[in-house]
């Protein structure tokens, strides 16, 4: 399963359009499987942090294969487990809005959005996710 520049540029411009029709400004980055950005964007208007926050989720989404937002809610319930995002560099950042995209039990890589609520932030890379999955 290959992601070419092409295809990952059209699947940030989905969620950026998922973006402006929520009326936000975010960033979104697409981080290969070995946790090497391809593809960072700082949408018009979008937050200067928004792109750095964008980096760490989808990092944090490719170092744990899976969603920040389950690893967000895991931090809530368990004692130190939030304690984490002090390892790997300071890269690690356990908000909602990084995801992952698999193909079976392979990662293909991480995808994140950054700029809205957390449930925002989800949506987008989930329409980035979704447009990259339809590419393939």
């Amino acid at each position: 399963m290959a992601l070419t520049v092409e295809k990952m540029y059209a699947g940030i411009q989905a969620g950026m359009a998922k973006a402006a029709g929520m009326g936000q400004k975010m960033s979104f980055c697409i981080m290969d499987e070995g946790g090497h950005v391809k593809i960072v964007v700082q949408g018009d208007g979008a937050r200067w942090n928004t792109v750095d926050i964008a980096i760490g989720k989808a990092y944090t989404a490719v170092s744990f294969r899976r969603g920040t937002d389950a690893l967000f809610e895991l931090a809530q319930k368990v004692p130190g487990f939030s304690g984490l995002e002090t390892l790997f560099g300071g890269k690690v950042i356990m908000l909602p809005g990084g995801l992952v995209l698999m193909d079976g039990d392979q990662l293909v890589c991480g995808v994140s959005a950054s700029g809205g609520s957390g449930e925002q932030d989800v949506e987008c890379a989930q329409a980035v996710v979704d447009a990259l999955k339809a590419s393939l």
